[in-house]
């Protein structure tokens, strides 16, 4: 069975990294990485993908912070917003925190966030 996964992935996704361990396989994708010199390189490193960067940025709109929660005190926003973000980041920022950083910034976006401290304050 391995093998015939293997296979089909050669033969399908010829320009795709992947490594198995044990029954698991996890795919790498190219991306842009600095060294400690500052000078960029490719690396593969694992990090968010896009479809769950896109996920969690449909559950934030979705929390609708700036438009309906505006009689809630900033203790009770953080009551509900940080056990998701802290989860986001322990599990997606494990290896390459900064790929998520653009996605948590859309939660201090204007549209969300800032606008409602600016009004509770």
């Amino acid at each position: 069975m391995h093998y015939a996964f293997d296979l089909w992935m050669t033969r399908s996704y010829p320009d795709i990294h992947f490594a198995r361990y044990a029954d698991e396989v996890i795919i790498f994708r190219p991306r842009r990485a600095k060294n400690r010199w500052g000078k960029y390189f490719v690396s593969f490193l694992p990090a968010i993908s896009d479809k769950a960067a896109n996920a969690i940025r449909e559950t934030i709109r979705e929390w609708r912070l700036a438009a309906t929660r505006n009689n809630q005190t900033l203790e009770e926003i953080a009551g509900l917003v940080n056990p998701s973000v802290r989860g986001w980041v322990n599990y997606y920022g494990r290896f390459y925190r900064s790929a998520l950083t653009p996605v948590l910034r859309h939660l201090a976006d204007r549209d969300s966030t800032s606008d409602w401290i600016i009004r509770a304050g």
